[in-house]
């Protein structure tokens, strides 16, 4: 787990050895639907969540660390995105991405042991320029969930908006 945790942070540094790279802050507000082990016997939930990021990107990649607020959950991501259509199509205002993540997260359900646990995903989503220094963020996020007994996975959609500083 650890080896995977720091290829994900080295991956998540990428950004910050490119000749120019561009730092954000933001906010996001999403739609989590848990699913759990039917072995114990409670159903799946959703729940809305608002999260705090900050991060930095260049024109290929874009590095995230969010903290994030659920009804029922508590989670600290560190992702990474590559924009790999700037290249066939120059610097649109509208660029898509896909990216991998890694979770730490407290869950809490009455009907399960163990409330902390890690989980690794993957999210698409395209990034909408709404200005010079804002942009909007429209994803799609999966993740597996390991060391809580009941969590299998957590999926979701997310809408974000950066500012550029």
């Amino acid at each position: 787990m650890m080896k995977k945790l720091y290829l994900l942070l080295s991956l998540g540094l990428l950004p910050l050895i490119a000749d120019e790279f561009f730092s954000f802050i933001g906010i996001d507000a999403g739609y989590q639907k848990v699913q759990l082990d039917p072995a114990y016997n409670t159903k799946d939930t959703t729940h809305t969540a608002v999260g705090l990021r900050i991060g930095t990107q260049t024109r290929k990649f874009r590095g995230i660390i969010e903290l994030e607020n659920g009804n029922r959950y508590r989670a600290f991501d560190i992702s990474v995105d590559a924009i790999p259509f700037d290249e066939l199509f120059g610097t649109p205002k509208v660029r898509p991405y896909i990216g991998l993540s890694a979770t730490v997260l407290n869950y809490d359900n009455e009907s399960l042991e163990d409330s902390d646990g890690y989980g690794f995903g993957g999210h698409v989503g395209v990034l909408i320029y709404a200005g010079e220094k804002v942009d909007i963020d429209l994803s799609y996020r999966y993740s597996t969930i390991n060391q809580i007994d009941g969590v299998d996975t957590i999926q979701g959609v997310r809408l974000g908006i950066h500012y550029f500083y």
